[in-house]
């Protein structure tokens, strides 16, 4: 900063473009060290011709604050600033990506592959909208907010889990729940005291997409949180109101239920129904829609829930397609995003695509989807946050 901040920084900055241009043309520029007292003939000139070269300069913008820090970027002036530090963060991410992954060769002939940090290889895991999260990245203002999700997204967010493994923490416990280890995936997606807060974000997120579905140009009709005793109450336009309602009398709440162990403390009454029934009676066509908010970190972690998702509801697909009869189509639809913003890339494509969502409207939902997932993310660390400190309130008494 002293030197930005120098008064003859126009001319240091003339003189270094100068030098540059001679070493452009091939010539080689020499520093000759010159007494600085006074009354050295030398050094008296040299001030006298910088100080008039400086007030004449031609080349020295007379439009620029000279009080601040100039940088040329794509052909133009720019002070420092957001626009030329993202500029400087893309390079320099360009840069190291070139890195990551490279062969290390040994003098003996040998080779190994480089070291690829685990948040690292998240970050760069294909096919996981990564682009999609960028994007939200770039857009979201710098705040607590941000601050909180970036340490997620690094794996370094001060759970107790975390502050264990780095000797901060007596213990890797839970203390609102005593769970063994208070890691980010048991805030997110397992702790009991934060089940309220878990519901609420995953309700928030599924309302947002079933909304937007029922809004697209295929023109489904959407009906969320229906059991097997309220289908009967779904209207169907006069032609299909008479095997519709033979449908729904066939079927029984145990339809519902799917290949799940009873022991399962989870499979209470909204896990039994499925988050949304879509129907187009033009085309005869039903679909049973899941959403789930998972944890993404594994490379595998949408396989799995989806899977799971699938069998929960085949005997329900199964006994809609005899029920209703020839020239129906009754599909699951599963639709999965990561408590991160990650999402899988060819089934999300796939699911919007039937509902008429493709291209840009597909990619503009995403990118609301995902900034809702972060928003309901930081949200669930918040509540968190608020529940120890009523824990270290009460424990005080």
């Amino acid at each position: 900063m002293w030197l930005y901040r120098h008064p003859l920084r126009q001319l240091l900055v003339h003189t270094v473009r100068l030098i540059n241009a001679r070493a452009e043309a091939g010539s080689v520029t020499r520093f000759i060290k010159v007494k600085s007292h006074r009354g050295e003939p030398l050094n008296e000139a040299a001030d006298t011709l910088a100080a008039a070269a400086a007030e004449l300069d031609p080349s020295r913008p007379l439009d620029l604050d000279p009080e601040a820090v100039y940088f040329t970027l794509n052909g133009s002036q720019v002070e420092w600033g957001p626009q030329l530090r993202n500029h400087l963060v893309q390079v320099a991410a360009t840069r190291g990506l070139a890195l990551i992954g490279r062969v290390t060769r040994r003098r003996d002939g040998s080779s190994s592959p480089a070291h690829v940090p685990l948040s690292t290889a998240w970050l760069l895991r294909p096919e996981q909208g990564r682009s999609t999260l960028g994007k939200v990245l770039q857009s979201m203002k710098t705040s607590a907010c941000k601050r909180r999700v970036l340490q997620s997204l690094a794996g370094v967010f001060p759970c107790n889990a975390v502050l264990f493994k780095w000797k901060l923490a007596d213990s890797p416990a839970c203390l609102l729940c005593r769970g063994a280890s208070e890691s980010l995936a048991h805030i997110q997606c397992y702790c009991p005291a934060l089940k309220d807060a878990r519901i609420r974000a995953h309700h928030n997120l599924a309302a947002k997409l079933w909304g937007r579905l029922a809004q697209a140009p295929s023109r489904w009709e959407i009906h969320r949180e229906v059991s097997v005793a309220s289908l009967s109450c779904v209207e169907a336009p006069l032609d299909c109101r008479d095997t519709w309602q033979r449908t729904c009398d066939e079927l029984a709440e145990s339809d519902l239920e799917g290949p799940e162990d009873d022991s399962d403390l989870c499979a209470g009454l909204l896990r039994k129904r499925p988050d949304a029934l879509a129907f187009r009676w033009g085309s005869k066509s039903v679909m049973i829609l899941e959403f789930t908010r998972g944890y993404d970190w594994r490379p595998d972690w949408h396989r799995d829930t989806d899977r799971y998702k699938t069998e929960r509801y085949l005997c329900l697909r199964d006994k809609l397609l005899r029920c209703l009869g020839d020239g129906w189509s009754v599909e699951i639809v599963t639709f999965t995003l990561g408590v991160r913003g990650s999402y899988e890339e060819g089934s999300w494509t796939s699911h919007l695509a039937k509902f008429g969502l493709t291209g840009i409207k597909a990619a503009v939902l995403m990118q609301d989807l995902v900034t809702s997932c972060l928003h309901e993310h930081d949200e669930m660390l918040v509540t968190r946050a608020a529940a120890l400190r009523n824990h270290n309130a009460n424990s005080q008494f």
